[in-house]
């Protein structure tokens, strides 16, 4: 091949095992492997080499360092499913301090931002009460996300086709109760600031 007939093809005869196609080089040759397969000549199946514990499966990628990823249990988690997921209790407590009309029924959507291992995940909580003065209304979820309470986020939500019903009221603070089957903790998030429906409000929390 070549100009000349003076350059060899190193990819004659060489099919990389069925399982890629051959780039010929000055010298030599290399086989560029389709998703799955891994080698020389694309010989091995990349998840017949794969290390998944646990339980875990191995998933061809072609974006990962090894060429596969591992897809977990629920329980586990990591590159190779080695690290047990941790499960946290957490309760969201509302507690009112002064409501401009009693008796009224709404949702409060509560966004704890928890860091873990340097990064900041959401979990979503939806709290329905009356939210009257004193009151405190509360919902409690078991999440596979341990860590630090950094931030707080609440967000009160009404029916637009219902304003008769809306009601704005005070929030004094939130109380969250963290149990994560060795120690409680209990953070509390000061508000002491009055809601309108559609408001989104932020605030940092102290650990008690």
């Amino acid at each position: 091949m070549g100009t000349n007939c003076d350059q060899k093809d190193h990819c004659f005869r060489q099919e990389c095992s069925g399982n890629g196609y051959c780039l010929n080089k000055q010298n030599t040759y290399s086989c560029q492997c389709q998703l799955g397969f891994t080698g020389l000549n694309c010989q091995d199946r990349v998840c017949d080499l794969a290390t998944c514990y646990n339980g875990g499966s191995c998933i061809p990628d072609s974006y990962a360092p090894d060429g596969y990823k591992c897809q977990c249990t629920e329980d586990f988690e990591g590159l190779q499913c080695l690290d047990r997921i941790q499960r946290c209790t957490y309760t969201v407590r509302v507690e009112t301090s002064r409501a401009g009309r009693a008796g009224t029924d709404e949702r409060v959507v509560v966004t704890l931002g928890v860091q873990k291992f340097g990064e900041l995940k959401k979990a979503q909580f939806e709290v329905q009460g009356d939210f009257e003065y004193g009151n405190v209304d509360e919902a409690t979820k078991t999440l596979p996300l341990c860590g630090s309470l950094r931030q707080i986020e609440i967000h009160l939500r009404h029916d637009k086709t219902n304003y008769l019903n809306i009601n704005d009221w005070k929030l004094r603070q939130v109380a969250v109760i963290v149990d994560d089957n060795i120690i409680i903790k209990k953070y509390v998030c000061y508000f002491n600031t009055w809601f309108s429906p559609g408001d989104y409000k932020y605030r940092a929390c102290s650990l008690l």
